[in-house]
């Protein structure tokens, strides 16, 4: 089967393996693995101003040119269609059997016998500058995808609520490579980093990863965990990440230089720890250095990788009670604290801190969790969409609005 993942805007790399990725890359990424793996031909593709290709765990990976000549304007209104026209001749020209678009739901004149749009976030935000999406975006997507996709239960619903209802729409969740997280190479290195970043075994550590951008809470971390180090010197926080992880289209807003993020103590500047851009065959490293993971997100995130990857890494989590984040982080692996809400997020942080056997209950719990959630399971998850196993039956149980089959939850 001759698969395409298609990805829009983002950040792709020739070598995954040694570069930072979004969350949304590295779910393509993962899905193309096992599918090459079992002998499909998968090319994962962005559009851009320039034209590679290169080939990764059996993967084709390509950034196609985009084509200049498709910007219209009509009607009084510019049309940017040349990311698209280059994924339409790609399409014309290679006859794929699935076209799986990651967040892009524009899939008119594409050519596939399968067309699937998954979406990894939720369509109806408006906050913090994103846009929503609007009624004719539903419709268009209705006519043109074959599937509608959702990495967890609360986008599943946001789309759900998009489209009227008018169609089912599959939680397909994201999964995490426990093995990676918990090797003993992994445990070794994390050690090693923990010494070679000057901080004792018995400290807490408490770790960030991701964009530094405002929407993710960097600055109400920053300001938390400033209270937290003004009382206690056997603290640390580490920052895995940077300002130009996302790529096109998500520019940082307002976070600044992150050391300016730590004004007004040089005590508590001491205990900032700032990684940079991690690659990911780093990351298993990196959370094995830490002793508690936190997701300080202001906006309504998805299924959260961070989160799983914490889990599988025997980490607990301190999250924001906001989106998709609940569905990953529950008080069996973690707590969750209002977004924003910087006393509260210094009492969890607080409360982790004097608990170690807390730490370590959640941290077996999360990876309990973490072995229900393999990239393979979400692959076998998504085979009846593929058309390589039976037709996923659409049946609804009386009196619910979402129902489940073979491990896929349905959202009317």
């Amino acid at each position: 089967m001759r698969i395409l993942h298609f990805l829009n805007q983002v950040k792709l790399s020739p070598d995954p393996r040694s570069a930072p990725a979004s969350g949304i890359v590295r779910v393509a990424l993962e899905l193309a693995r096992i599918q090459a793996r079992e002998g499909h031909e998968v090319t994962v593709a962005t559009a851009g101003p320039r034209s590679w290709k290169a080939t990764w765990e059996g993967v084709t990976l390509e950034e196609l040119l985009d084509r200049r000549f498709a910007v219209l304007r009509w009607k009084g209104q510019l049309w940017d269609f040349r990311h698209h026209a280059a994924l339409v001749e790609k399409t014309w020209t290679h006859r794929y059997d699935v076209v799986h678009a990651h967040n892009y739901g524009y899939l008119k004149y594409l050519r596939a016998k399968v067309k699937l749009m998954h979406f990894h976030s939720d369509p109806l935000y408006a906050e913090y500058n994103f846009h929503p999406w609007r009624p004719q975006d539903f419709d268009l997507v209705l006519h043109t995808a074959d599937g509608l996709l959702a990495v967890c239960d609360y986008v599943a619903q946001q789309v759900a609520q998009g489209i009227q209802h008018r169609r089912p729409v599959w939680v397909v969740p994201n999964g995490v490579e426990m093995a990676w997280y918990q090797s003993d190479e992994a445990l070794s290195a994390g050690t090693e980093l923990r010494g070679h970043l000057g901080i004792s075994a018995r400290a807490t550590v408490f770790l960030f990863c991701g964009q530094f951008e405002f929407i993710k809470g960097i600055g109400v971390l920053a300001k938390a965990f400033a209270q937290l180090a003004r009382t206690r010197d056997d603290v640390y926080l580490v920052l895995a990440g940077g300002t130009n992880l996302w790529g096109g289209g998500h520019e940082p807003r307002s976070t600044g230089d992150v050391p300016d993020l730590f004004l007004g103590s040089e005590k508590v500047k001491r205990r900032v720890r700032l990684l940079g851009l991690v690659e990911q065959a780093r990351m298993p490293a990196v959370y094995q250095a830490s002793d508690v993971v936190v997701i300080p997100s202001l906006w309504k995130e998805a299924l959260s990788l961070v989160a799983l990857e914490a889990a599988a890494s025997g980490k607990p989590v301190i999250a924001s009670n906001i989106g998709g984040l609940p569905e990953a982080v529950t008080s069996e692996n973690g707590l969750l604290v209002e977004p924003g809400d910087i006393r509260g997020l210094v009492d969890a942080m607080q409360r982790l801190v004097s608990d170690i056997e807390l730490r370590r209950e959640m941290g077996r719990k999360g990876m309990a969790l973490a072995k229900e959630r393999s990239w393979e399971t979400t692959w076998q998850s998504l085979k009846p969409f593929y058309g390589l196993a039976p037709a996923v039956p659409r049946h609804r149980h009386e009196g619910q609005c979402a129902e489940e089959f073979n491990g896929i939850s349905i959202i009317r």
